[in-house]
């Protein structure tokens, strides 16, 4: 059960991964590297069993025409259950409050709900190799702590704020799909939980104004939301059919 911010703040989350990526001589992956956006990775609706299964159905088409699909490609999805933060990690704030959300010391009116949300990343790989690096070099990322720690923006009263959002666990499992007939083709599906912070601001119910935030640090410049928000834009508009032309 996504917000819109946790959407966009995971698409980010791949996005950087991208950005960081080396082809070590792996011509899949420079090419992969070369391409727009829109070419990379496709956020999916429902169920992602069945958008990996359309996938296939595209891509087998496409091959059978004699013509080949530009793997390797990256699917989106999100869980539609929910799931409370574990205690370890902090608890929610259910009662009205300032609190502090960040470590830049910014206070915020509100309340605020600590969950899980569980994504699921779905790699489509031309041969075992390219499937290889990639993994591998996903499970570095995940790895580093900068990048392991984001920040969700939510809109309030014509302002963006950064909630935090972490994931959980770095160690990364890539679990194969057999398919049936193919045997270079590799699929891989990567099961990650961001530990999430939503929150439900408060305003002034006699004067019905709202309560603003105490800024004390900027934690992210206009430009770089616009730049995120646009990115899930483009992948949330992207096709299947779209991402295998």
């Amino acid at each position: 059960m996504a917000t819109r911010a946790i959407k966009e703040a995971a698409a980010h989350f791949m996005q950087r991964f991208f950005q960081q990526l080396v082809a070590n001589g792996n011509q899949a992956i420079a090419h992969f590297i070369t391409r727009p956006d829109n070419k990379k990775m496709a956020i999916v609706p429902g169920r992602l069993v069945d958008q990996v299964e359309e996938a296939l159905n595209k891509w087998r088409e496409k091959a059978a025409n004699g013509t080949r699909s530009p793997l390797p490609i990256f699917l989106m999805g999100f869980a539609k259950d929910y799931s409370s933060t574990g205690l370890e990690k902090g608890r929610s704030v259910a009662l009205p409050k300032y609190t502090v959300c960040d470590d830049q010391g910014n206070f915020f009116y509100l309340r605020l709900d600590k969950h899980d949300q569980r994504v699921q990343i779905v790699l489509f790989a031309p041969d075992h190799e390219t499937a290889f690096s990639l993994a591998s070099q996903f499970k570095l990322y995940c790895g580093d702590y900068g990048n392991r720690h984001l920040f969700s923006i939510n809109h309030y009263n014509d302002l963006n704020y950064g909630f935090p959002m972490q994931l959980e666990d770095s160690q990364i499992f890539g679990a194969s799909q057999q398919i049936a007939d193919q045997d270079n083709l590799t699929v891989l599906v990567f099961d990650l939980t961001f530990n999430c912070n939503t929150p439900y601001f408060l305003g002034d119910k006699v004067n019905r104004t709202p309560y603003l935030p105490t800024v004390q640090a900027v934690v992210l410049q206009e430009q770089q939301i616009k730049t995120r928000q646009m990115f899930f834009h483009n992948l949330e508009g992207t096709s299947i059919s779209e991402l295998l032309d």
